[in-house]
């Protein structure tokens, strides 16, 4: 496919804003495609999720081709209320190429390599840190994970904040998927979050990679907050920049800046590690 997508990051980096920015762009060029529709998995995770009354997790949850490679194989995930808290289906990687214009990963970019060797498009999305943890404590703390993890009982952030143990490895994952990234960087396109969602560079770069510069207004409207939240309460929350201020203490600075303050400077989130 022409243009076909790899989009890989660590969670909650705005991922679902990438990929619904990709999909409208795939849409306006006529070639958007889903494994899970082709295949028949989508209508199978909607039933599934009707008949214990769960909610997806966001707008067109079920059209998304969200994959983890592993040595073993490529595989197919939807969080679901079991034993292993999701359903994890191993998948053909020729038919996965064949019915799929965006596949979404959360693993590591030295998993994905071998596959985006074979995708036009290979996009790492990159977030601060210090808001990437902040947004991924408040997801673990919202309704909707709750009902997919019964494990997951907290419901108050400043709880989980708490539990220092838990924050420190919510900093180390990423530390690690983002230092992973920049041993493989050159199989990459470089997008930043921050100039995502403010219709920044990054924005317009995607936009002038599938040639649709005359539609740059209708998708700012589409993508604004305002509308994704109508769709997406689930999902979204504020999606704003330095919004980890209002909840790190004392303690949790410390801590980030011990385990992952070098690669803050390093992408150019902090001249150095006086903040």
């Amino acid at each position: 496919m022409k243009y076909q997508v790899l989009q890989c990051g660590f969670q909650k980096s705005g991922n679902y804003f990438l990929w619904k920015l990709l999909r409208m762009c795939q849409e306006y060029k006529g070639v958007f495609s889903s494994y899970m529709v082709s295949t028949g998995l989508s209508e199978l995770f909607k039933y599934l999720y009707s008949i214990r009354e769960l909610d997806p997790k966001f707008d067109r949850y079920f059209e998304v081709d969200e994959v983890i490679i592993e040595r073993d194989g490529i595989f197919i995930y939807k969080d679901y209320p079991n034993e292993d808290r999701r359903i994890k289906l191993k998948i053909n990687p020729e038919i996965l190429m064949s019915y799929s214009s965006i596949i979404w990963t959360h693993s590591k970019a030295e998993d994905a390599v071998d596959l985006a060797s074979y995708v036009p498009f290979r996009f790492y999305l990159l977030r601060d840190g210090r808001d990437v943890v902040n947004s991924y404590i408040h997801f673990n703390c919202s309704p909707v994970m709750r009902k997919l993890n019964p494990d997951y009982k907290i419901s108050d952030p400043a709880v989980l904040y708490s539990r220092l143990d838990v924050f420190k490895s919510y900093v180390l994952r990423w530390k690690e998927h983002v230092e992973n990234y920049l041993r493989y960087k050159d199989f990459f396109i470089e997008l930043r979050f921050e100039k995502l969602v403010n219709f920044g560079d990054d924005f317009l770069k995607v936009i002038r990679l599938f040639e649709l510069e005359e539609k740059v207004e209708e998708l700012k409207k589409e993508l604004g907050f305002d509308s994704m939240v109508k769709k997406n309460k689930n999902h979204l929350r504020k999606g704003k920049q330095g919004d980890w201020r209002n909840f790190f203490r004392e303690e949790h600075i410390k801590i980030f800046k011990e385990i992952a303050g070098e690669i803050l400077v390093v992408l150019g989130y902090e001249k150095d590690l006086n903040w």
